[in-house]
């Protein structure tokens, strides 16, 4: 009878170390109720659960528009540059002075990558600004994204190179504002041509006045 009893209690100690084992190996890993949620990692590439969705040019984007730039030297904080579905427009209107202001120079905004954002905050930053090609962009949304902004002329010339191989753009032949000001212009800015050339164009810089209105196609980085 002792035997039995001793054999029961040396099964009963081995259940309940295995059972601590168990819940101590439970505690090392956790389940976390996130695990599947949708991340952006410091290097511009989204993650999606375990899977990291790294974009190349022409690829379709997070806010549905497309990839035409990718720092491939890791020269800024954000990784793409992503054009908009469409053109910025408001209702019939399709094309938009680059700001009301025409007669007092930004003379902050540069021609480079990476600039747009900064050039379209210090355009609708100037006294007297109400209107602009910038803010459109600023006030943009689509698909829930609305960190847009106007393109720095260099940032739109990257655009224009890539049109041809991407038709879902649907960039229409004709002039599309920059938001890089003429070097120490009070009055001109810098505007890219798309489509076929045209005589009388001015290939780079193409410039015009301020209070011209062209077309607008919103740019944003992550």
């Amino acid at each position: 009878m002792n035997r039995v009893i001793n054999v029961m209690t040396i099964l009963v100690v081995i259940l309940a170390v295995f059972a601590l084992v168990v819940i101590v190996a439970g505690c090392d890993n956790p389940t976390s109720s996130g695990d599947n949620e949708t991340e952006t990692p410091d290097n511009g590439d989204e993650v999606n659960g375990d899977e990291v969705i790294v974009y190349e040019i022409g690829d379709v984007g997070p806010a549905g528009g497309w990839i035409f730039y990718v720092d491939e030297n890791d020269d800024f904080e954000w990784t793409y540059l992503e054009a908009a579905p469409a053109d910025t427009v408001d209702g019939e209107i399709v094309r938009f002075e680059w700001s009301d202001v025409q007669n007092v120079a930004v003379g902050t905004t540069s021609t480079e990558i990476g600039t747009g954002l900064a050039n379209t905050q210090a355009i609708v930053s100037q006294t007297g600004h109400e209107e602009s090609a910038a803010q459109r962009c600023l006030d943009y949304e689509v698909n829930g994204y609305n960190d847009w902004f106007l393109p720095s002329r260099d940032e739109l010339d990257e655009l224009s190179e890539i049109e041809l191989s991407i038709p879902e753009l649907e960039l229409y032949n004709g002039q599309y504002w920059s938001s890089s000001e003429l070097y120490e212009s009070e009055s001109e800015a810098e505007y890219v041509h798309f489509g076929p050339p045209v005589i009388g164009v001015e290939p780079d810089p193409a410039i015009n006045e301020k209070y011209q209105e062209k077309r607008v196609r919103a740019v944003r980085a992550f």
